[in-house]
């Protein structure tokens, strides 16, 4: 098939959880001799072709408070009407950074978190928008979708919360996708007794994280901005791990630690630390935690996950 992959991070350039995920996607997709043309925002890359056969839009709004694409991308998609969706967080229902409301909507269309509640408590980047809540905003793009995508039984469930299981329609939970020959136990000697992905930041944890560890003895990783840990000054910030060195760092940790305040989508380092041996100490708002049919410690779970999702396309 002649397919367009539309993403916001486009998932050569970028190596969080969600580009992971959709690497893996494309990857395995041009492998079974699809022609993909890749199309984003950042970097700013277009290369749609109207003549396509399927569209596939993976977290078309992200990013809050930068340039977004043009409406009239979203307008051709949704006229054509050969596209799935595809979601590695919440920025397609909700404009506002990491989901303040965990799914739990207001009933007169604003914010269920005032203002100062966002930026000052929180920490959360802006726009505000008026603090008008923006999920409506996105209803056609799930409505007429041949399928929707979502990470994890988690993230899903937040999603039929947000819009309904009507508007949701046809749902497929796209499994981690991850490096199995990367991610292993190699038996090293731990010697980081607790580490956490985000928490310095309050939707990965960091309000929860604080109580559980108020002396502060947990190694914090994940991005070079400190956020609230720094302005506290709590925990040891060792900032952003580069992707090549997270599997020697993983396998010097006993306790994995992931405590997210919003619901995490998946949380690929949680399925990277359990390959490695780590010790999971989770709450219930991980995404990863909610495959309650997978080992997330055996290798053989994430055998044949970008298979699948191409198998269930090919099939539509």
């Amino acid at each position: 098939m002649k397919i367009n992959f539309i993403s916001y991070l486009h998932p050569h350039y970028f190596s969080g959880g969600g580009e992971q995920q959709t690497r893996g996607l494309v990857i395995e997709g041009e492998k079974r001799k699809h022609v993909i043309g890749l199309s984003s925002m950042a970097p700013r890359l277009f290369n749609y072709d109207t003549e396509a056969d399927l569209d596939i839009v993976f977290d078309f709004w992200n990013c809050p408070g930068y340039l977004q694409f043009d409406s009239r991308v979203l307008q051709i998609i949704l006229r054509r009407g050969r596209y799935i969706t595809g979601q590695c967080g919440y920025g397609n229902a909700c404009f506002l950074a990491a989901l303040p409301c965990n799914g739990n909507r207001g009933v007169d269309e604003r914010c269920v978190i005032s203002r100062d509640d966002y930026f000052k408590v929180r920490g959360l980047p802006g726009p505000w928008f008026g603090g008008n809540c923006t999920i409506p905003f996105a209803y056609p793009l799930f409505k007429n979708a041949l399928l929707n995508c979502f990470v994890s039984p988690l993230h899903r469930d937040t999603y039929i919360k947000l819009y309904g299981e009507e508007t949701m329609g046809r749902t497929f939970l796209i499994k981690p996708i991850l490096d199995r020959n990367l991610f292993v136990n190699k038996g090293l000697d731990r010697d980081i007794e607790y580490a956490s992905c985000g928490a310095m930041g309050e939707p990965k944890g960091y309000f929860n994280v604080r109580k559980m560890f108020p002396g502060g003895n947990i190694v914090l990783f994940g991005s070079h901005d400190p956020q609230l840990a720094g302005k506290d000054k709590f925990g040891q910030v060792i900032g952003k791990i580069p992707y090549e060195e997270m599997p020697h760092f993983l396998n010097r940790v006993k306790n994995y630690v992931h405590l997210p305040r919003w619901p995490e989508p998946n949380g690929l380092v949680v399925n990277q630390a359990a390959l490695c041996g780590c010790n999971l100490i989770l709450n219930e708002m991980v995404g990863a935690a909610s495959w309650e049919s997978l080992d997330l410690k055996n290798p053989s779970t994430y055998e044949r996950s970008a298979e699948e999702f191409w198998e269930y396309i090919e099939a539509l």
